[in-house]
């Protein structure tokens, strides 16, 4: 997006040459603390961990996924999404909320509990923070966020 940049602080004493140099289009920048890059894309830089033909074992509900042969960290997938491969819910996609060795805890529901045996695709996200980036990535020389972000700075509507 381009839009023109002007300075909103009148007390400050600006000479003509500093306001022309401000005269043109430029990228609009916003600043957020979040990260605004497409985990895993071309800015992030970040790999994204996925495994593919993974399977449900019995007692899986609507919302946990129980699959003993999962032994991840806790919260590896957080943020990452489920999406089953086979049986009556196939093509459902689900946000994990959590995970564990041998579950995996979906933000919500799924429209039943899928069947021991029904196959999935697990993929893991990004909260959009600084923290995440650096701990779980190691890629936050690509922060696209603001680590020292003053809130106190924004002002409200």
């Amino acid at each position: 997006t381009l839009g023109l940049v002007y300075p909103r602080c009148k007390e400050l004493p600006w000479s003509a040459p500093a306001l022309a140099l401000l005269d043109r289009l430029m990228p609009v920048e916003t600043y957020r603390p979040a990260c605004p890059w497409v985990f895993a894309g071309t800015e992030c830089g970040a790999l994204q961990f996925s495994q593919t033909d993974q399977t449900c074992d019995a007692g899986t509900t609507a919302t946990i996924i129980t699959d003993a042969a999962r032994t991840d960290t806790a919260d590896f997938y957080k943020n990452g999404y489920i999406e089953l491969t086979s049986g009556t819910y196939i093509g459902e996609k689900r946000r994990i909320l959590s995970n564990a060795t041998g579950s995996v805890t979906l933000e919500f529901p799924l429209p039943g509990a899928p069947v021991a045996g029904t196959t999935y695709t697990i993929k893991q996200g990004c909260d959009k923070s600084y923290e995440t980036c650096r701990d779980l990535f190691s890629n936050e020389t690509e922060f696209g966020g603001y680590i020292n972000f003053d809130r106190g700075l924004v002002r409200g509507n």
